[in-house]
């Protein structure tokens, strides 16, 4: 019925430990490499977004916080 099933490493053991290491590596990879797209998305955003922003309107800052008496 069924087929075969690979060869269980018994828990504990040098390579089970290598393997498990080695999933989790690849699991921490692949996070890493799903944040870093998703920051590098945003800060993308934002640096066009603030460029349309400075470039369309060239007010200075800190004249638009000055009080005129």
């Amino acid at each position: 019925m069924g087929g075969p099933r690979a060869a269980r490493l018994p828990v504990g053991s040098a390579p089970w430990i290598a393997e498990e290491r080695d999933s989790a590596q690849q699991i921490e990879q692949t996070e890493v490499e799903e944040f870093t797209f998703s920051a590098r998305n945003e800060f993308d955003w934002l640096h066009e977004h603030m460029a349309d922003i400075f470039s369309d309107n060239q007010m200075c800052v800190a004249h638009a916080r000055k009080v005129t008496p």
